[in-house]
């Protein structure tokens, strides 16, 4: 689990990187997301970032409950 963990930290670390680099213009940017459904969803940068958290944010909740 640790190594996982430690992964999964890294990758979101980059990927907080790169979002702040962003500009409106960036944020804005449409694009076809695939591979995590059957249909593909036309999307923002702002509005996949903000699916990611809404999907992500439970999973670390109960993360952070199994370490305490």
């Amino acid at each position: 689990f640790k190594a996982a963990l430690e992964s999964f930290t890294l990758e979101r670390q980059k990927l907080l990187e790169t979002l702040a680099k962003l500009d409106a213009a960036g944020w804005a940017r449409p694009g076809t997301f695939t591979g995590t459904s059957s249909r593909q969803r036309n999307q923002t940068v702002m509005s996949y970032s903000e699916r990611i958290v809404n999907h992500e944010q439970p999973h670390l909740d109960q993360i952070e409950s199994l370490l305490r």
